[in-house]
């Protein structure tokens, strides 16, 4: 990166001004000429030209003279070198993004003046760039009129503050010199305290930019020995201005500084300075005033202000001691001030950056309205006389409560308000702790007041005061500011999870964040302002592990359990072996039963083997071992993928759990796509030809996978035929509600009512209470879980529906099966209720993986479909629609493979099955529904239905010709496409 005088040594800047403001290209050959530099209806920036510099004014605005830089610094609201770096780049000089800013080095072997660990500095006088690389904008421009002026002023102000800039320093090492030497694009500087020297390197990365020399004093606090010089100096004027005759009789002054100011760092206080304020620093962030340290400051100004940084330790540390110190004013930056960048991308939040953007007059007032912790005022009473009243040989205090110094203390204290349209008053009162939120009463708010002055000892007469005053009513504590929190601590690409302990020894909550993407799982400090509802917060330490599956995708999406232990894992495994009958009670065992080759080839064909399966599953273990049962089923106890199942059937398990996993994810992640607004379908696998519904697969399980990390759950009864008939079915949905669970849906459910909620805004009506709508992006999702098959799977509908299905592994023996399954007995315990620390840490783990495959997915991961689409075409054309169209078109019968009359079929439908109210249409789609279920072609392509004239008898007897329609049952195009089979290639 180039210097600033290589850059205007080109041609003064003017291509990068031109560049900057296209408008301005003619006003460099006519002088009077002025263009627009922003949005004003006259143009009022001019360029002019001084000793080889171009220079552009806008006198309609801050009527400062910038150069290149100088604009970009304003323009862009950047520091020196950031912009030197734009300008330098775009002369050609460097690539950009600052990866020219460092010091130079040289090396040498130590001389014999150069003893090991020797370290020194030499100074220089300050330039341009490095004074514009310590003050802000708005703190330079307060130091004069003219840059000439502000140097000397700022000079001043550095030298005051023991600020020195190094041309360079050398350190001795292991027999080698190493110096570092400063240049424009690295200004370094010291903070020279005697004896002890900090350096300061502003453009080095964060663990390098600070660095002491010297054996720093205890309790350091930098700027004290100026602040009690300087009003030393002042007393001592006072002093001498008193005449002779009068000395015996006046007092020494006791001058006092208006205010001093306590910031963050040396930088921060620089800017402060600068601005004609008395400031002092602590050494670090997490450096503590002591109380000598707080009784020199109140003996030396007036007022002690405080001025933290708004980030999170900023914050914290500001609190603690505005609670250690009551009557220590705290100067607050806006929040606002986050929107910005940094020259690192970081929010801006340090008065340093606040200097960027606003003046000397905004920062005065914010001095202006900062307020301390003590919220009362309290004065020794006096008689008319003016002399101190005494009680008991002490002085009599008055105190009066400050409502505006106690709804501060409140606020910053964690209590506020908090918008809700759910409320008659619209709103209720929270109390913040850390990120976590949880509601309170004013009950609580008093005693939160009483306790804190009880805690702190305070005068009887105060706590009767506080207890006595209306001030803390409900309607007084109404005056609270609302707090306006970001409740959304997710986006597209993250979700954070928010885990909390009671420490007994600290008697104070510890809490872990976890951040999940794409990438997996990572615990964090914060969550970057982001806040959690204390019900949402997992009262559990949890531990980050390492994956417990591997997924990725090929041609096809593929899945690899790496570790089985998580109940919940093995758990969902099961429920994902859709062919578990088929491995483990016919199977297993099967040469003993299938003795000859022959019967091994048929069963195979009938399977649709490949010759792989074929050798896998016929193997000479499961052939002649008897042991191969027990430890077949020892090793496949939780597998998707056993040796007894052919590749397909391995797929088809791998893919439903990869599915499973994907709407786990989906449901978890509290983001609103609406380019995925589904409803997860929760149904079992398991064919009827019955139609009766199927319980006991596991499927409710789901729901509490999703309680148990907390998600706040609306439950809806959807076994209640007039559910969608209710006016008032979203009045308990509100803005912290994650997922609305309609469990247990019966099979006519009306799943229409509820694409508007899916796809758009949520309108809630609660009883009683005025009705409102829950924003699409932050409306909750759903989940349908139903015995039955699904009728309704029209175009809107599938739009709008995940399924995810599950095997009927888990269920009642009624008859059917040789056994029960229960998850509880397979596993000795209960999932969540009968955990340990270990089973929670793998629950919570498992889950979090869950979503960040989700995240890692772009396209949408169905279920293979097969069996859902059967058990949805059985639900559409209804069972008995299904029993009679087996009987009536029987593919050993006449009515198929041939034209048939509709009119017959239809009558014979109503007179058999007793439904007289059906109509032909609905009876004609479930007949279509009927034929795609068996792979019959109803009214086959090129012939459709027909209309033909036919000879009937009418109503007395006599014969006519009329016209009726045909219907074409084509049973036999499936059998000849499906014609050969993989089995005759088999190695028979």
């Amino acid at each position: 990166m180039a210097t600033l005088k290589e850059i205007l040594a080109v041609d003064g800047g003017r291509s990068y001004i031109e560049h900057r403001f296209p408008d301005s290209v003619r006003s460099f050959d006519d002088k009077r000429r002025k263009f627009k530099v922003r949005e004003e209806k006259t143009p009022s920036a001019s360029v002019y030209q001084k000793d080889g510099t171009w220079f552009v004014t806008d006198f309609g605005g801050e009527q400062k003279r910038m150069n290149a830089v100088d604009l970009t610094m304003f323009e862009d609201g950047c520091e020196f070198i950031e912009a030197l770096n734009k300008v330098s780049t775009f002369y050609g000089f460097s690539k950009g993004g600052g990866g020219d800013a460092r010091p130079e080095i040289d090396k040498w072997a130590a001389k014999p003046e150069e003893g090991e660990g020797d370290f020194d500095i030499k100074y220089k006088e300050f330039d341009m760039f490095e004074l514009k690389t310590l003050f802000a904008e708005y703190s330079w421009r307060a130091m004069g009129k003219n840059d000439d002026e502000r140097k000397i002023v700022a000079i001043q102000k550095c030298k005051y503050l023991h600020y020195k800039a190094i041309e360079s320093y050398r350190i001795t090492k292991d027999g080698t010199t190493i110096q570092y030497s400063s240049n424009e694009s690295f200004p370094m500087f010291a903070i020279d305290e005697g004896g002890w020297k900090k350096i300061y390197k502003p453009k080095a990365e964060k663990q390098y930019r600070f660095f002491s020399r010297g054996e720093k004093p205890l309790n350091f606090i930098h700027g004290l020995e100026q602040l009690t010089n300087f009003v030393a100096s002042k007393r001592k004027a006072d002093d001498n201005s008193i005449d002779d005759e009068n000395t015996k009789k006046k007092a020494p002054a006791e001058y006092k500084v208006p205010e001093v100011i306590i910031c963050t760092g040396g930088s921060d206080a620089l800017n402060v300075h600068a601005l004609g304020y008395q400031v002092v620093w602590l050494n670090s962030e997490s450096a503590e005033l002591t109380g000598q340290q707080h009784r020199i400051l109140k003996e030396k100004a007036w007022l002690i202000y405080n001025l933290p940084d708004i980030d999170e330790t900023g914050k914290r540390e500001a609190h603690n001691l505005g609670l250690e110190y009551l009557e220590i004013r705290t100067i607050r930056l806006p929040e606002e001030l986050k929107k910005h960048k940094d020259h690192r991308g970081n929010p801006c939040k340090d008065i340093r950056d606040y200097l960027k953007y606003h003046s000397k007059f905004d920062f005065d007032q914010l001095v202006k309205v900062a307020l301390p912790y003590q919220f009362w005022e309290q004065e020794q009473k006096v008689d008319k006389e003016g002399t101190p009243i005494f009680k008991f040989g002490k002085p009599v205090t008055s105190y009066n409560f400050n409502n505006v110094r106690a709804y501060n203390f409140l606020y910053h204290s964690g209590f506020a308000r908090y918008k809700s349209e759910k409320e008659k008053e619209g709103y209720f009162f929270i109390k913040i702790d850390g990120h976590v939120v949880r509601r309170v009463e004013p009950s609580e708010i008093r005693d939160f007041i009483n306790g804190f002055l009880e805690s702190r000892f305070m005068p009887e007469d105060l706590r009767n005061i506080v207890y006595r005053s209306p001030q803390l009513s409900e309607m007084s504590l109404a005056n609270l500011p609302t707090s306006e929190l970001d409740f959304q601590p997710y986006d597209a690409e993250t979700q954070f999870y928010f885990f909390q302990t009671y420490n007994v020894h600290k008697r104070a909550y510890d809490g872990s964040v976890w951040r999940i993407t794409k990438k997996g799982i990572e615990e964090v400090k914060g969550a970057a302002g982001k806040y959690v509802w204390q019900e949402k917060v997992i009262n559990r330490k949890i531990n980050v592990l390492q994956p417990f599956f591997k997924a990725w995708k090929d041609d096809n999406f593929e899945v690899e359990i790496v570790d089985d232990r998580p109940m919940v894992l093995r758990f969902l495994i099961q429920t994902c072996r859709v062919h578990w009958r088929k491995e483990l009670e016919e199977r297993l065992g099967i040469c003993s039963r299938l003795k000859t080759e022959q019967e091994r080839r048929e069963y195979a064909s009938k399977h649709s083997f490949t010759a792989e399966d074929f050798e896998r599953i016929f193997n000479k273990d499961n052939r002649d071992g008897s042991s191969f049962i027990d430890e077949y089923k020892l090793k496949y106890k939780f597998s998707l993928v056993g040796s007894l199942l052919t590749e397909a059937e391995q797929i088809e398990q791998k893919l439903h759990f990869l599915n499973r996993i994907y709407a786990i994810g989906y449901l978890l992640h509290r983001y609103k796509n609406p380019s995925k607004p589904w409803g997860v379908w929760v149904m079992d696998n398991k064919i009827s030809d019955e139609g009766e519904s199927h319980g006991g697969s596991g499927k409710s399980l789901l729901v509490k996978l999703l309680v148990y990390m907390n998600l706040i759950t609306v439950p809806l009864d959807g076994r209640n035929a007039r559910l969608t008939d209710n006016p008032h079915i979203f009045e308990n949905v509100d803005l912290s509600t994650d997922l609305i669970n309609v469990d247990d849906c019966y099979d006519y459910l009306n799943f229409g009512y509820f694409y508007a909620s899916l796809t758009s805004d949520l309108s809630a009506n609660p009883k009683n209470k005025k009705g409102y709508t829950i924003p699409f992006d932050k409306s909750p999702k759903f989940i349908f879980s139903s015995n039955y098959g699904d009728r309704q799977t029209d175009p809107s509908s599938l739009r709008r529906k995940l399924y995810t299905v599950y095997s009927d592994y888990y269920h009642e023996n009624n008859g059917e099966y040789n056994e029960t399954r229960k998850p509880d007995e397979e596993f000795g315990r209960n999932l969540f209720t009968d955990w340990k620390q270990d089973d929670w840490e793998h629950y919570y783990n498992f889950m979090g993986q869950c979503l960040a495959f989700y995240l890692q997915v772009e396209e949408k991961i169905v279920p293979p479909m097969g069996n859902v689409m059967k058990r949805n075409m059985i639900a559409e054309m209804t069972e008995s629609f299904k029993a009679w169209a087996d009987s009536y078109f029987s593919a050993a019968g006449d009515r198929v493979n041939d034209w048939y009359r509709k009119d017959i079929a239809f009558e014979d439908f109503k007179r058999e099955t007793g439904l007289k109210n059906s109509t032909a249409t609905s009876w004609k789609k479930k007949l279509g529904v009927y034929c795609k279920y068996m792979k019959y072609e109803l009214n086959p392509h090129g012939m459709g239905s027909t209309t033909r004239k036919v000879t009937i008898k009418d109503e007395y007897g006599k014969d006519k010709e009329t016209s009726k329609e045909f219907i074409y049952i084509q049973t036999n195009t499936i059998e000849k496409k499906n014609a050969g089979s993989e089995v005759s290639d088999l190695p028979f």
